[in-house]
């Protein structure tokens, strides 16, 4: 794999899992902060699986890098 295909994979994963991480922070602010805990756990637990989603776009990217194949199945 190139220098520049490494560029182009970090580049859109990144750009791709913040953007996941952006929603995720949009939906948290939706959940109504009482004190110092969060009121709505619809939108928390929302919030968290679209932060997971962001992971784990950035953890595919990064074993593409390393050379790790993609399981079959």
């Amino acid at each position: 794999m190139s220098i520049e295909e490494q560029q182009e994979i970090k580049s859109n994963a990144y750009s791709e899992a913040m953007r996941y991480m952006e929603n995720a922070k949009a939906a948290l602010q939706k959940a109504r902060k009482e004190g110092k805990h969060y009121s709505d756990k619809k939108y928390v637990r929302m919030a968290c699986g679209t932060a997971y989603s962001a992971i784990l776009i950035a953890l595919d990217a990064y074993l593409l890098l390393k050379g790790v194949p993609e399981p079959i199945g």
